[in-house]
C-alpha cells in the first residue's frame, strides 16, 4: 500500500508539472491539472493509512480510506461536471450579468433597442481569430431595429 501510494504521489507531481501551464488557459487544461491534484491528494491519503496501519496494525483504516477517498472523488466530479454541462448548453460565462451587458448596450448612442440578446462562452481555440473584446465578453449576437452595423462598431470601440 505504502508502495504503491508513494509511485502514484510520483507520479501525479510530475504530471503536475507538466500541466501546470495548460490549467490557466482552458476549461480542459484547468481539469486535468485538478484531476491530476486530486489523485496527488488520494495518493497521500493512500501513504498516510499504508503508514498508519503499518505502525498500528489497524486495518479498519483501509476501508476508512477508501470511503472517504470516494466521498472526494464524487465532490470533485459534481463541479467540474456542472461546469462542463454550463459550457455545453452554451450558458452565459459565470463573470458576466447578461442584463448589466444589456443595459451598458441599451445606452450607447445610436441604439434604439435591444430586442434579443445571447451571451454564449467562445472555445479557447477562436481566440486568436477574433478581437481582444469579443474573446473576453463572450459572444454576443444583437438583433437591433435600427443601426445595427454602427451598433457593432460602437461596442468594438468602447470595449478596446
Amino acid at each position: 500500500m505504502l508502495c504503491i501510494g508513494l509511485v502514484g504521489l510520483a507520479v501525479n507531481v510530475a504530471s503536475m508539472k507538466l500541466l501546470a501551464d495548460e490549467s490557466v488557459s482552458s476549461l480542459n487544461g484547468r481539469n486535468a491539472y485538478l484531476e491530476v491534484l486530486s489523485d496527488a491528494i488520494s495518493s497521500f491519503g493512500v501513504i498516510l493509512g499504508g503508514g498508519i496501519i503499518w505502525m498500528t496494525g489497524c486495518l479498519l483504516i483501509d476501508p476508512l480510506l477508501s470511503a472517504g477517498i470516494s466521498i472526494f472523488i464524487v465532490l470533485r466530479t459534481w463541479g467540474r461536471l456542472s461546469q462542463a454541462v454550463h459550457a455545453l448548453m452554451e450558458g452565459v460565462p459565470t463573470h458576466l450579468n447578461a442584463k448589466a451587458v444589456g443595459q451598458v448596450m441599451a445606452g450607447m448612442p445610436g441604439v434604439k433597442e435591444i430586442c434579443d440578446l445571447h451571451i454564449w462562452p467562445l472555445p479557447q481555440a477562436w481566440t486568436p481569430s477574433v478581437p481582444t473584446w469579443w474573446s473576453q465578453l463572450g459572444r454576443i449576437v444583437m438583433y437591433c431595429w435600427a443601426n445595427s452595423n454602427r451598433f457593432c462598431e460602437i461596442v468594438s470601440e468602447s470595449m478596446t
